[in-house]
């Protein structure tokens, strides 16, 4: 197989089987990295012939596609799908994504609709930035997307956590990778484990990565000013409540 689909876990055992049993119409290998869950996922997972990893400790999902990624390049795979495990996403457009992926470096899914106010908020917030980069891309945290592993050779990610996703597109962007973006149906789906300290998170990362790599973009200097005020603003608010939910987890 050229392709690997890479599947990051934790506790998604009553959805796991299907989106597996889904991907096996593919001409694709499987690898599924387990983030150390507590339910039946990972003796879910076991049942199939497909690659397994599971952490010892929990990476959080940056540090599971960082493994991953780590793999595709080990076993020199051509591709790299990436698909969250709580099927939100409809793995069969795998074949949309692999068709299309031969014309860029990475393609990256477009959700329709959001599963809840706060990441469509979080989401047109963070298009408005990307705007301002002269990037016309109004989703930029989908987990479905598919990347052309030897354009990503020489580029490594760092991030542990959600803003894994936000890191692959920034780093695609100072490299001058090429873009692809599908529209793409998503399901609504009430259980997610991302939490208000991910978001605060994520925009702390962007804050700080425009700040530290503004000047790889070729972009007019009216913009490149709007882009750091409002970064060095972010990253103060940011801080500011990223030490009020600590305060507030430790008082509880």
């Amino acid at each position: 197989m050229e392709t690997l689909c890479l599947i990051p876990v934790y506790n998604e055992d009553s959805t796991i089987e299907f989106l597996i049993h889904e991907i096996h119409k593919y001409e694709v290998d499987i690898l599924v990295v387990d983030d150390c869950s507590t339910d039946k996922t990972l003796e879910k997972v076991k049942k199939w012939d497909i690659k397994i990893i599971s952490n010892s400790k929990r990476l959080g999902k940056g540090g599971c596609i960082i493994k991953g990624l780590k793999f595709a390049r080990k076993n020199n795979y051509k591709t790299l799908i990436i698909l969250d495990g709580d099927l939100e996403h409809n793995p069969n457009l795998i074949p949309l994504f692999i068709r299309k992926i031969s014309r860029y470096d990475i393609v990256l899914g477009q959700r329709c609709e959001f599963r809840s106010i706060q990441r469509f908020i979080l989401n047109r917030f963070g298009a408005f930035f990307f705007k301002l980069l002269n990037q016309n891309i109004y989703d930029i945290s989908c987990g479905f997307k598919i990347l052309k592993i030897s354009s990503f050779k020489q580029i490594q990610f760092y991030s542990k956590g959600f803003e894994i996703d936000l890191e692959i597109l920034l780093e695609s962007l100072k490299n001058e990778l090429s873009i692809g973006l599908i529209n793409i149906p998503s399901r609504k789906i009430e259980k997610s484990h991302l939490k208000i300290s991910d978001m605060i998170s994520s925009n702390n990362y962007f804050d700080k990565w425009i700040i530290s790599n503004i000047n790889h973009f070729k972009i007019k200097t009216h913009k490149k000013i709007l882009l750091l005020v409002f970064s060095y603003i972010g990253l103060f608010i940011g801080t500011m409540l990223a030490l009020v939910v600590k305060w507030k987890t430790f008082l509880e």
